[in-house]
């Protein structure tokens, strides 16, 4: 009887442990694909152009050479925000990053036309040549794409810093913060269509995690490090503004008489980060999301929207609850262009929508256009 007994709390054990994966899995934000392979699913002019046409891929378009490509070829496409190194594309405009002479993909405009990142031939890759063409596939780590970060953005991408333990690995228990573009779920957007969403602006500064476990393990994190409270006798100016609104210490007594492990996510705008878009007087602390470090699970929308309420700590503008979209990926587009909630005299980012339930797709953003 015992030995029954045991053997069904090893069970449930590993159902429960099971049961927890499969929400984590479905909540985590995978890793974006700056390179992949696509396919081509319209070609059109260009008005008084001769030499170079519209190329689309997803919900993307791309300005292209004439006749390079045809409809419903597959092809290599860079995202933008991707560096490139310079043996791919030596006709771009040539810099430095992190030691890898390449350029920087950004939305661009060629005769008027919006042109969102970079398409190349398979043929042009010697590294591709015995890769099995699968539609979608991530080539990014194959063709060693780094995604663009401006050092005021965050500044621990210098390698020095690194070396010289001004920062650490990001927590292997937490996922990072990054949420896949609009453009890339062609394929899913009639299932999303069938969801209700929360909107929130996006807002334009750095990443920030603050988090506190069990045990007092507690941090502070840009988008891809673990951040050290003081560098060269100086407080690092992530953790300044994070004591400065006692942020951590809030969540500390939150965990403790709530025997919760939590990390919070969110936007780290103001003076020193991103160059201010909304002319604050000094760096404030929006959050996003709410990750349950010990469950690994984020907070739905509801429960995020409560907790802040209730522990009055500040959130990113909420712009809609419940939302029903009934639109295509091109009015949401221009539906993401419009004032901030911060400034009524900038633009804003773009917005954010999140699955008011448990969902495969957690969330999404829409970047403006008019933004970029």
């Amino acid at each position: 009887m015992y030995i029954h007994g045991k053997q069904n709390f090893k069970k449930n054990l590993i159902i429960k442990k099971k049961n927890i994966l499969e929400i984590f899995m479905l909540q985590i934000i995978m890793p974006r694909k700056l390179a992949s392979f696509r396919r081509i699913l319209e070609i059109s002019e260009i008005s008084y152009a001769d030499n170079i046409e519209i190329a689309r891929v997803n919900s993307w378009q791309v300005v292209t050479k004439k006749g390079q490509f045809q409809k419903d070829t597959i092809a290599v496409y860079f995202e933008i925000d991707s560096w490139i190194p310079t043996k791919y594309a030596p006709f771009l405009k040539q810099s430095t990053y992190r030691d890898i002479p390449g350029s920087k993909l950004e939305t661009i405009k060629i005769r008027g036309v919006l042109s969102q990142g970079l398409l190349l031939p398979i043929s042009h890759f010697p590294e591709l040549e015995n890769v099995e063409v699968v539609e979608d596939m991530d080539l990014t780590e194959i063709l060693g794409i780094q995604k663009w970060e401006s050092l005021e953005e965050n500044p621990y991408l210098n390698d020095e810093n690194f070396k010289n333990r001004k920062a650490q690995q990001f927590p292997a228990n937490i996922p990072k913060t990054d949420q896949e573009r609009v453009q890339n779920l062609r394929k899913e957007f009639e299932v999303i269509k069938e969801a209700e969403w929360e909107i929130t602006e996006k807002l334009d500064g750095s990443s920030i995690t603050i988090y506190y476990e069990d045990d007092n393990i507690q941090g502070v994190c840009s988008r891809n490090l673990n951040l050290n409270m003081m560098n060269d006798n100086n407080v690092d100016k992530f953790w300044k503004v994070v004591l400065e609104e006692n942020l951590l210490e809030k969540l500390k007594n939150i965990c403790k008489e709530n025997n919760l492990s939590l990390a919070l996510q969110g936007e780290l705008v103001g003076p020193k980060f991103c160059s201010n878009n909304y002319k604050l007087s000094k760096p404030e602390i929006y959050i996003y999301d709410i990750f349950d470090i010990k469950y690994q699970r984020y907070y739905l929308p509801h429960e995020r929207q409560e907790f802040v309420k209730k522990y009055e700590i500040k959130h990113v503008p909420i712009l809609e609850n419940n939302r029903v979209i009934t639109t295509s990926i091109d009015e949401l587009l221009i539906e993401a262009d419009g004032k901030s909630a911060l400034n009524n005299e900038s633009e804003r980012e773009g917005i954010v929508f999140k699955n008011i339930k448990k969902s495969d797709i957690r969330s999404f953003k829409v970047i403006s256009n008019k933004y970029l």
